[in-house]
């Protein structure tokens, strides 16, 4: 049951993590710098068992103290973690964070109830060696009557069992009138009213202060190491986690309200698969999806896999996801288009998904009035004769870039941006190929629309819709160019010739 300790252990993650992960994979030549861990999935104050405690930081400062409970010799994986620790949220982290060896609060804390203990209790009760032991360990649960926060190695943490409400706690050798002890929570612990009994006391109330300075029942999860404290009456949470008075949002994701991330193509396009020929769409891979849940308040969680039944109302047919504020996601379809506006009284029209682009809300009515809900929109298929026959995934982040490389008068071009929605804002530019009107190899212009009538530039202007965009070329008659703007040298107007450009442009969702 040791915590182990190291100096300079510091790495640098190597690839991407999500808050739900229990495997984090560090720089290979990094690896041997931190402890050797042999807890596996056991607790971590479990007998002749080590473990070690380690912190992931973000660049913008945000920290998660996580216990690491295996890793070998020459392996840069950390398996079995348990994250989130010491009041601290398991978060997403990408490649290039750092995760390090430090000491955190909770150890600084107990490393000064040790020398509390043995002053008031005499130098003779530790040694040099059990010392150097006490201060490994975390979950010392026995007690004298002085109230010494003292086990040897030789004895055996607290076992829990009892209900998800009436705890109960025994130590070997039991010990009575325990005034604090820690333990590692099992499965079902937590909730109203919760009780905790030690060693065959009388059952004490177990409570923890919310922020504003009041006890509450606890909040408690399966692997979390808990420090309660007996205050004569109750025992109380020392080291607790956010109460539901504090809001479960995370962190705001890059752009609200999306698919975030998934299977893409060689073009970075959304490309989650499924099979046409059923009322069911299966997607391969795993997708990641945000929430928007009012305000800057967003709830992010993945599936893998995820799959669509009941696909049969012939027509277009609308997939989404919900996600819940622990992350949890689940499927559904609807046969009504979603909307986006920017404001307005609730549609309460059955069924009608509407998003308030204001609020950052998404509810859905149900005849006569709108419930909020959590729900992102990611697809949505064609059925015909109670199948699928097509399917359509939405861009990924709500954007989407792609170039016209060859250019032509009298050509319309025409492309499928998947955004899903019409308010969209459009970056569009014509790029050099070669060298005209003394613009460079790789020179932009950016402008917002052409003369399509064929009696000066033939640029033409750019439309979109919910789901597709375009260009049409003019006729270039009586030798008409692309486009007439200034030459960049001289600034002469000049004529900018078809073959020497290309067309790049950028359509993104217009309230990302």
């Amino acid at each position: 049951m040791t915590q182990l300790l190291a100096n300079n252990a510091r790495a640098l993650l190597t690839a991407d993590i999500l808050a739900a992960d229990t495997s984090i994979t560090i720089e290979v030549p990094k690896a041997d710098s931190f402890p050797i861990a042999n807890t596996g999935t056991d607790p971590v104050n479990t007998v002749s068992k080590n473990w070690f405690k380690a912190v992931l930081q973000k660049s913008t400062g945000e920290i998660e103290i996580i216990y690491v409970r295996s890793r070998a010799a020459g392996v840069s994986i950390f398996s079995n973690v348990i994250r989130g620790q010491e009041g601290t949220t398991a978060l997403d982290f990408v490649a290039g964070s750092v995760t390090g060896l430090r000491l955190t609060a909770l150890d600084q804390q107990n490393a000064i109830e040790l020398a509390a203990m043995a002053t008031t209790a005499g130098k003779g009760l530790l040694n040099a060696a059990a010392a150097a032991d006490q201060l490994a360990l975390l979950g010392a649960s026995s007690t004298t009557t002085a109230d010494l926060r003292v086990q040897t190695l030789a004895a055996t943490q607290a076992v829990i069992t009892g209900t998800a409400t009436a705890i109960i706690a025994t130590q070997t050798p039991p010990t009575s009138g325990v005034k604090q002890i820690d333990f590692v929570v099992v499965a079902g612990n937590g909730g109203a009213a919760t009780t905790i009994a030690i060693n065959g006391d009388a059952a004490l109330p177990l409570k923890q202060y919310d922020s504003a300075g009041a006890l509450v029942d606890p909040v408690l999860y399966a692997g979390q190491v808990v420090h309660a404290v007996n205050d004569g009456t109750r025992f109380i949470l020392a080291n607790p986690l956010p109460t539901a008075s504090i809001a479960p949002t995370l962190a705001s994701p890059p752009v609200p309200q999306t698919v975030l991330s998934g299977p893409v193509d060689s073009n970075g396009f959304a490309a989650f698969g499924g099979a046409t020929g059923s009322a069911t769409v299966t997607a391969t891979g795993t997708i990641k999806a945000t929430a928007a849940a009012g305000g800057d308040a967003n709830y992010t969680g993945s599936i893998v896999n995820p799959s669509w039944t009941g696909l049969s109302t012939n027509g277009t047919m609308f997939l989404y996801l919900d996600i819940t504020a622990t992350g949890v996601v689940t499927t559904g379809s609807t046969a009504l288009a979603p909307t986006y506006r920017w404001g307005g009284a609730d549609v309460v029209t059955n069924l009608q998904n509407t998003f308030n682009i204001q609020a950052m809300t998404m509810k859905v009515g149900n005849g006569t009035t709108a419930a909020q809900v959590y729900r992102v929109f990611v697809g949505e298929v064609t059925v015909s004769g109670a199948v699928v026959t097509a399917i359509t995934w939405y861009a990924l982040m709500e954007q989407y870039y792609n170039e016209q490389a060859t250019l032509a008068f009298s050509t319309a071009y025409s492309f499928n941006h998947n955004i899903g929605t019409p308010l969209l804002s459009v970056s569009r530019w014509y790029e050099c190929k070669t060298a005209d009107a003394g613009y460079a190899v790789g020179d932009r212009i950016y402008e917002s629309s052409g003369d399509s009538n064929g009696t000066a530039a033939n640029g033409g202007a750019f439309w979109t819709t919910a789901k597709t965009c375009g260009v049409t070329i003019g006729a270039g008659a009586g030798g008409f160019a692309l486009l007439q703007i200034s030459n960049k040298s001289t600034g002469a107007l000049a004529n900018l010739a078809v073959g020497s450009w290309k067309l790049g442009f950028l359509v993104k969702r217009a309230w990302s």
